[in-house]
């Protein structure tokens, strides 16, 4: 079985440390939905705070370099669910403190 990319989301954007709920593209129970988050705080922990089924596979972080106008070390994390259905309640990442910014860009992939 052949797995393809279904959609990618609108990357979505702010500087709290609760994210509004994140807009999934469409997709179908079987599909597995990927969240890139990304946050210029390399020491914060980013947690899926709404929805369940999510798991972590992980995240990368460069040398610690303090936060600053146009500086500072930045951190991903990835998480991944499979969908049950069509309608797969919006996810909302929580940091472990307020950073300068904060991203998440959600995909969608398919099996076929």
């Amino acid at each position: 079985m052949a797995i393809a990319h279904g959609a990618t989301g609108t990357p979505q954007f702010w500087n709290t440390a609760i994210g509004p709920a994140i807009t999934l593209p469409a997709h179908a129970a079987g599909d597995m939905i990927l969240l890139l988050a990304g946050t210029k705080s390399s020491t914060a922990t980013q947690t899926v705070t709404t929805g369940t089924g999510w798991t972590q596979t992980g995240d990368y972080k460069d040398t610690f370099v303090a936060p600053g106008v146009e500086v500072g070390s930045m951190k991903t994390t990835q998480f991944w669910k499979e969908a049950t259905s069509g309608a797969e309640t919006s996810p909302v990442i929580t940091n472990s403190a307020s950073p300068s910014c904060f991203g998440v860009i959600p995909m969608v992939f398919t099996k076929g």
